[in-house]
């Protein structure tokens, strides 16, 4: 199967010759939090053996939303301030959030 385009973007400008072996993983779009974490966690073991664990896309990515003809600075006002809640609680390690 084909790399999907949050693979495939990035790694074709950080790798151009396409010379590492990539692993895809795709997570289920309502997994919760405590299990989000929880792969976090496991990925997190993978630094012992430096494997490279690249998390790619938009926090907020919904194709279906999203205004083709709109310009890049076209951003949704929920987009930004989800962006701006998640900052906040990254910022501040609040894990209850």
């Amino acid at each position: 199967r084909p790399f999907d385009h949050g693979v495939w973007v990035p790694l074709s400008l950080m790798y151009p010759q396409a010379d590492i072996p990539i692993v895809q993983v795709s997570l289920p779009s309502r997994m919760g939090p405590a299990l989000q974490t929880r792969v976090g966690q496991a990925l997190n073991r993978l630094r012992e053996e430096e494997v490279l664990v690249i998390g790619s896309g938009s926090i907020t990515h919904n194709l279906r939303e999203l205004d083709w003809h709109a310009g890049p600075e076209s951003v949704e006002p929920w987009a930004l301030t989800f962006r701006d809640w998640m900052v906040e609680k990254l910022a501040n390690n609040d894990e209850e959030a």
